[in-house]
């Protein structure tokens, strides 16, 4: 499982992927959110841990060069920016996740 934490004492973001945050209990007790961005063929990730409080889930594929697949519109970037920022403004963690949490490279 990879995952790599970022943040200072105020708010936290773990970066993972799809299978992580599938299985894996986030934070001991502390409660989440999450951004789940999902491959377009694929179905949302199933969160079962009770302590994610709400979710985005977004599909695109999660590249650094339009190779003819479907990257990140501008709308979706919007929306993510806007869960984090006006929904849930200084959330102290927020997990993000892709299919293989290689985002953080």
């Amino acid at each position: 499982m990879r995952l790599v934490i970022i943040g200072n004492e105020k708010q936290r973001v773990i970066v993972t992927n799809r299978s992580a945050v599938e299985q894996y209990e986030f934070s001991g007790e502390q409660k989440f959110i999450l951004i789940s961005i999902r491959d377009p063929d694929r179905e949302p990730a199933i969160i079962k841990d009770k302590k994610c409080l709400d979710s985005i889930f977004i599909s695109f594929f999660d590249i650094d060069i339009d190779a003819g697949f479907k990257s990140i519109n501008p709308q979706q970037a919007v929306e993510i920016a806007d869960f984090v920022t006006i929904t849930h403004p200084d959330f102290p963690l927020i997990v993000c996740q892709c299919e293989a949490g290689v985002s953080s490279r």
